[in-house]
């Protein structure tokens, strides 16, 4: 998105055969004196109510300055400019693609429409009206501003392919039992690694398709029981229209638990960001998983899950923030008539980040979970979860960082416990987690 600082303003006044421009920092109407007198007493109103920020008024006296008759190259850039101030973008780049090509105005005007194809989240539109500008403007002030915009956005562009790796080592003192979600009562080390790939094999970042993988490893120290194991494959079909961005993707994952196979959930995704002013977005996720048991020891969870995610979105340069809401449906195998795995899912969290001083950020996550379980023979379960994450990062190097997480949760569930052959297992739990970990982007 372009910077406020950044916007083009471009002010003419013609007097004594002189034409003057000059840029400042802020979208200001175009003077004009040349006019027939009943045309140019509508423009100068426009001016006046544009300059007092009635941008309704503005709008409404360049068009009658229009309606008259006259088509002055001058009339639909101020027009233009009003439209933006009030927030009517696509009607902006209406009035601003009005203004004819042999005009002194029109590199000012292909710069703006440039700013605002970046503004609503075209930048194959913004760079071409850019270009358009930095080719008509000479040696002006609008060619360095257009030259700074297409270097912004070339640095913004997106590699073909890129990476991420992290290797933590980390202390756990209560190990959770995936398969069950409840905590063992076990205390333990483990080795964490995790790495993700993504490869742009068609169409560009406003249009295509991209290629992505991952895989996660948890390794225990004392009780191999409880590692874990993530693979995945997956693709995504991307587009921007206007303030939208949209994603649909499918992936496929296999994991493994306790070194023997577990289970593979295929998955369905659609992913949509509206973009707000102030950095701002909005977006909603939609998602569906069919999961298949590869262990007899766990077919009780094959089935089917839903989630439905709203989250808002902000930030600016001191850090960013999220909140949100999901909704999870589950229809599993289950045990019978014992137990029930499908419950009913509504969570409400939160994370803020705050970019500190040295390459220092500091971050805080939390989150509260609300499971409404079937009724079963071990009793109505009813679980709620609250969970908050704490971490400290520095950046190392332009790509790499150091980051410690500490990581608290506590579970409180009508079912106290359950036991397992040999091992009892709590559904109600805390367990605390600590993360130190190195990270590097490709």
């Amino acid at each position: 998105m372009a910077r406020a600082s950044s916007f083009l303003f471009l002010a003419i006044r013609n007097r004594g055969g002189v034409m003057r421009k000059f840029i400042k920092t802020a979208w200001v109407a175009v003077g004009l004196t040349v006019l027939g007198s009943a045309q140019a007493g509508v423009f100068e109103e426009g001016v006046r109510a544009f300059r007092s920020g009635d941008y309704d008024a503005a709008i409404h006296a360049f068009e009658g300055a229009l309606a008259q008759g006259q088509k002055d190259a001058r009339i639909w850039y101020n027009l233009g400019s009003s439209y933006y101030r009030a927030g009517r973008h696509e009607k902006a780049a209406e009035a601003f693609a009005r203004v004819p090509e042999d005009s002194p105005l029109w590199p000012a005007a292909r710069y703006n429409l440039g700013l605002i194809a970046r503004k609503t989240g075209d930048e194959r539109l913004a760079k071409k009206h850019f270009r358009e500008a930095l080719a008509a403007a000479g040696d002006s002030g609008i060619a360095r501003l257009a030259r700074e915009r297409l270097a912004e956005l070339k640095q913004a562009e997106r590699p073909v392919w890129r990476a991420y790796v992290q290797a933590g080592i980390g202390h756990d003192d209560n190990v959770n039992f995936a398969p069950l979600g409840i905590a063992s009562k076990r205390a333990d080390q483990f080795l964490d690694l995790y790495g993700s790939g993504a490869w742009d094999f068609a169409g560009n970042r406003d249009r295509g398709w991209t290629a992505n993988a991952f895989f996660s490893y948890t390794d225990y120290f004392k009780d191999r029981a409880f590692d874990y194991n993530d693979v995945s494959l997956g693709a995504e079909y991307h587009w921007r229209s206007g303030p939208w961005r949209s994603r649909l993707k499918a992936d496929l994952l296999k994991s493994n638990y306790g070194g023997s196979a577990y289970q593979t959930m295929t998955s369905a995704r659609a992913l949509f960001d509206y973009r707000l002013p102030s950095h701002q977005k909005l977006r909603a996720d939609l998602r569906y998983d069919d999961i298949r048991s590869d262990n007899a020891l766990y077919d009780y969870l094959e089935g089917s899950r839903q989630r439905l995610g709203l989250t808002w979105y902000g930030g600016s340069r001191g850090g960013y923030w999220n909140v949100g809401y999901r909704l999870e449906l589950n229809d599993r195998r289950d045990l019978g008539t014992t137990a029930s795995y499908s419950p009913t899912r509504h969570e409400l969290r939160g994370r803020y980040l705050r970019y500190l001083s040295g390459g220092w950020e500091a971050g805080a996550y939390g989150s509260l979970r609300h499971s409404d379980y079937p009724s079963a023979d071990i009793g109505d379960r009813v679980d709620d979860r609250l969970r908050l994450t704490l971490d400290l990062r520095l950046r190392l190097q332009k790509r790499t960082r150091l980051k410690f997480a500490y990581e608290y949760t506590d579970n409180r569930s009508t079912v106290d416990n359950v036991t397992v052959g040999t091992r009892t297992y709590g559904y109600s739990y805390t367990r605390n987690r600590l993360l130190l970990s190195l990270d590097h982007r490709f």
